[in-house]
């Protein structure tokens, strides 16, 4: 046992504490660009399944899952751009109900 003010009390731990908002969702529509263990999979499009680990993703190409680095995957961006995909800006996590509704109408 710790009396140290935050420590851990007989081993256990506090509760995980995200430090961003999550800047995809599951079934998110996604660009694969800058993979270098898989280079194939760069300029294919993707759908994310799920967030394994802070800044990690379980996307789904085809028919298998990669897990991929956020930095790795783009965004469309708006209609009638010309840019096509785009790098994800940081924004309102899955949460974030309001912001979610504000974007898309």
């Amino acid at each position: 046992k710790s009396d140290v003010a935050g420590a851990s009390v007989w081993g256990c731990r506090p509760p995980l504490t995200l430090t961003a908002a999550p800047r995809f969702w599951p079934g998110t529509v996604v660009q694969v660009s800058g993979v270098t263990s898989h280079p194939f999979l760069n300029g294919m499009t993707g759908t994310v399944v799920s967030q394994i680990e802070m800044g990690r993703w379980l996307v789904s190409v085809g028919d298998q899952q990669f897990a991929l680095a956020e930095d790795k995957l783009l965004l469309p961006g708006p209609p009638g751009a010309s840019a096509g995909f785009v790098p994800a800006a940081p924004g309102p996590g899955p949460g974030d109900a309001a912001a979610a509704a504000a974007a898309a109408a």
